[in-house]
This record gives C-alpha cells, structure tokens and sequence, in this order.
C-alpha cells in the first residue's frame, strides 16, 4: 500500500468520525447549557449536505487522478475541516435559542460567563425607525470574542430574547 492510499483511508476515516460525531455533540450541548427557554427561529441547512457531498468527492477524487502527495495531502484536509465547519454550523443552527447557561444565536454559543455587557440597551431609548438590519441585530461585548454582532429573524424575537437575557442574567442590564 503507498502513502498516499494509507492517507486517504485516514482522512476518510476521519470524515465519517465528523459526521458521526454529530448526535454526540447534541446530547453534550444540551448537558452542557441547560434546557431551552426560547427557540429562536433559524435557517434550515440547505447547502450544507452538498458540502458533505463535496468533501466526499474531495476525499475520493485523488483515487482517479495523481495530484502530487502534497496537493492529496490538502484536498484530505480540506475535506476533512468543511466536513467538521458544516457539522459545527448545522448543531448551532438546529440549537438556537436561549438557554439556562448560553445564548446561541447566529451560528454563534455564548455562554453567559462570557458575555461581558450589551452596550446598546445603555443608549437606545426611542424606538426610532430605523433600518430593519440593525434593529434585528444585537451588540455583545464578549471576553473572548470582543465586539460582536448577532442577528434574529425580527425585532420580536431580538425583544423577547434580550428581556429574557437580563432575567437570567441580570448584571448585563444597563
């Protein structure tokens, strides 16, 4: 057997091991932040299963045609890291919503140790018209992340999930 068959069965052994790791990383996600007290709406995954479909024929492709064991080694990982970015995107999609220790939103989970403030509640008094982007869009101040932005499906749900933030976590209000 070469070297460059021994890699692919390892990167397609590492491929599957993404893939099943799926159901895993649900249960661990739920044990870890608690039950959810607002789902929050979110897109379905579309276009992440042709990404699956598309790191398969990464992995399997080099089997018909020679790339050079450097230009295979590539391919492999390239599979293997969208193969495991598409896993990690479709959990947060599927999970979004407020939990008893996270929000997660907007492909995003931010633990509530983590979320340092919301500085827009400190200004934002009138309810102004303005553009429907930013009023979907919510301003956290992160310790690990820094500034960062995260959207809802509408200015309903961004409401809903603020006033539920800062009962659970009151120390964010302004």
């Amino acid at each position: 057997m070469n070297v460059e068959a021994i890699l692919q069965y390892i990167s397609l052994t590492a491929y599957i091991g993404v893939l099943c790791s799926l159901p895993v990383r649900q249960k661990k996600l739920s044990a870890q932040y608690g039950a959810c007290l607002l789902r929050l709406k979110h897109e379905p995954a579309r276009l992440q299963y042709l990404v699956f479909v598309l790191c398969a024929a990464l992995i399997i492709l080099p089997r018909f045609r020679d790339f050079g064991t450097f230009v295979t080694i590539v391919l492999y990982l390239c599979a293997v890291i969208a193969a495991e970015l598409v896993v990690r995107d479709i959990l947060l999609k599927r999970f979004a919503g407020l939990y008893e220790r996270a929000l997660i939103v907007d492909g995003r989970c931010l633990p509530f140790d983590d979320i340092v403030s919301l500085p827009e509640l400190a200004y934002k008094d009138s309810d102004a018209e303005e553009d429907e982007q930013y009023a979907r869009a919510l301003k956290i101040v992160s310790e690990k992340s820094g500034v960062i932005y995260v959207g809802f499906a509408d200015r309903e749900q961004k409401k809903q999930a603020v006033s539920l933030l800062l009962e659970l976590v009151p120390r964010l209000a302004p």
